[in-house]
């Protein structure tokens, strides 16, 4: 509970300095396609035992355990250090069903709706983020509800374009029908607004 306090804290703070800048430059809106993997291995390892243990016993899932997918994000930049970010995607997935039985290969597809707080300006190259928010996801006929968190560094080319890296974790609201897992994605946006 400390550390979820400390955290809080670590954001608001960030967010009311963040607030306090006169806004000299926010992100133009922009559309990005990524290409993603969905890892559901590691949570899993993560609850069996925990994180330090995984990463020392390098039990992280390799990238043929992982699920390859596609995404596509708007983005549109509402304070030099806020961002709102909507995704939308898809992979076919192994076992995207909470519980050990769960034996059912089919394509999940999920959409979430992000705040990216940025470190840095985005008048600056590189511009490390956090983000949080709500998604919601269908895996066959099961409809689900999660909390996207994470962060990622984003690099920008000439105001024109971006390049993004990102890990998000997807925290099960509904945890009968969405399973824990990673997505890491890295893709390239593009401006579509006038500047």
């Amino acid at each position: 509970m400390k550390k979820f306090m400390l955290m809080c804290s670590s954001i608001f703070f960030v967010v009311s300095n963040a607030a306090a800048q006169t806004p000299s430059y926010s992100r133009p809106t922009s559309i990005g396609i990524s290409f993603l993997f969905f890892d559901y291995e590691t949570p899993d390892r993560m609850r069996s035992s925990s994180f330090r243990q995984v990463l020392r016993n390098g039990d992280w899932a390799n990238l043929n355990e992982m699920s390859p997918g596609l995404a596509i994000t708007y983005f549109k930049g509402l304070h030099p250090n806020i961002d709102f970010a909507s995704t939308l995607s898809g992979a076919f997935a192994d076992n995207a069903l909470p519980g050990e039985t769960n034996t059912e290969n089919g394509f999940v597809a999920e959409v979430d709706a992000t705040l990216q707080l940025n470190l840095l300006s985005n008048r600056y190259m590189v511009t490390p983020y956090l983000t949080a928010g709500v998604g919601a996801s269908k895996f066959m006929d099961y409809y689900g509800a999660f909390m996207p968190l994470g962060g990622g560094i984003k690099v920008n080319f000439f105001d024109e374009a971006a390049f993004f890296i990102n890990g998000k974790y997807h925290l099960p609201v509904s945890a009968s029908t969405v399973r824990p897992h990673f997505i890491f994605s890295l893709g390239i946006a593009g401006i579509i607004s006038k500047k």
